[in-house]
């Protein structure tokens, strides 16, 4: 094969085996996830920390609008969120064509993904969790290593792990389709994820610094600003530890001076939390452009982003790159 291959799961067809990592809080909504689809990749809603199930539904009709009847929009939700089964199911019912599912595993998500006939991704960071969503019900599988950015599956004590290493175990551990999410940044980082045995690619960070993306233009400066001693873990009152650009917010959070949150404001977003600091404000700060008090999640290759770019230029550099890698040396499926 001298091409970039399609994305066929289920019932799933996508142009391009791209799918545009969901990135919250409100970075990637409509407009992003929309013209991802568009241009034939997969479109990725994040619906954690939305409080009403209509603003997910109303992100879900405006994306369609924009990708036409062949774009593929899916939603991302994190399993420790308060409002999931309303977020899930008011997506369900808006007719998404598939849930990406991180944070643990639930098992109404495998009830709701099978009552609306709604494929189910899992995020694992292991083969064993990947063997567990498989064995739940699961679509797909979609791997995350230690390259990405936002939350990460590596609560202490278990060490960081790439994405080609875990990739290679879990393919060898599921019989379903596995995608690789996690510092993939080229066409040809898309390759190589397929020639170890990946159906497709999930990548996030790169379609932050499109004029399409929905967040704030400070939030895109900061990764086009980043240099590589930049990025940083940070803790998360969710439990698990992040990746993401260093701000002022993160250097009194690392200092252990986070701003505690506020009992009157707390909205019980998530089920799981150590009250350290309030990460839904922090993200949403972010978002809204005030970075000096938020938190910028980002992937670890985030310094080599240089300028903004649109979506339509982004996908096209990157199946003109994958393309070119594999005239130089096929793939064999």
């Amino acid at each position: 094969m001298t091409e970039l291959p399609s994305l066929r799961i289920g019932n799933i067809f996508a142009k391009y085996p791209i799918i545009q990592g969901g990135m919250a809080v409100r970075v990637s909504l409509h407009n992003l996830a929309g013209n991802v689809a568009k241009e034939g990749g997969v479109g990725i809603i994040a619906v954690s920390g939305m409080i009403d199930p209509e603003e997910a539904k109303m992100e879900i009709r405006k994306a369609r609008e924009i990708a036409g009847p062949e774009g593929i929009i899916g939603i991302n939700i994190m399993g420790v969120m308060t409002r999931f089964k309303e977020l899930l199911e008011a997506s369900l019912q808006e007719g998404i064509d598939l849930v990406i599912q991180g944070a643990g595993f639930r098992e109404d998500v495998f009830e709701l993904g099978r009552k609306y006939n709604t494929p189910i991704f899992s995020l694992a960071s292991s083969a064993k969790v990947a063997q567990r969503g498989e064995a739940m019900g699961a679509t797909a599988i979609v791997v995350e290593g230690k390259e990405a950015g936002g939350h990460l599956g590596f609560p202490a004590p278990h060490p960081f792990r790439k994405t080609e290493d875990i990739l290679r175990d879990v393919v060898a551990a599921v019989k379903i389709p596995v995608i690789a999410a996690g510092g993939i940044f080229t066409g040809s980082d898309i390759v190589k994820m397929l020639r170890i045995g990946a159906k497709g690619v999930q990548m996030a960070t790169r379609f932050v610094s499109t004029e399409e993306c929905d967040v704030h233009q400070n939030f895109k400066d900061v990764h086009i600003r980043a240099r590589e001693e930049d990025i940083v873990i940070v803790p998360s009152p969710a439990g698990l530890p992040g990746r993401a650009v260093k701000t002022p917010f993160i250097e009194k959070v690392l200092r252990g001076e986070g701003p505690k949150p506020d009992p009157k404001e707390c909205q019980g977003c998530i089920t799981v939390c150590n009250k350290k600091y309030c990460i839904l404000k922090a993200l949403e700060n972010a978002c809204k452009g005030d970075v000096e008090n938020g938190l910028v999640f980002a992937g670890e290759n985030v310094w080599r982003v240089k300028e903004m770019t649109t979506v339509k230029k982004l996908i096209k550099e990157l199946v003109e790159d994958a393309n070119k890698t594999l005239k130089e040396e096929p793939l064999y499926l």
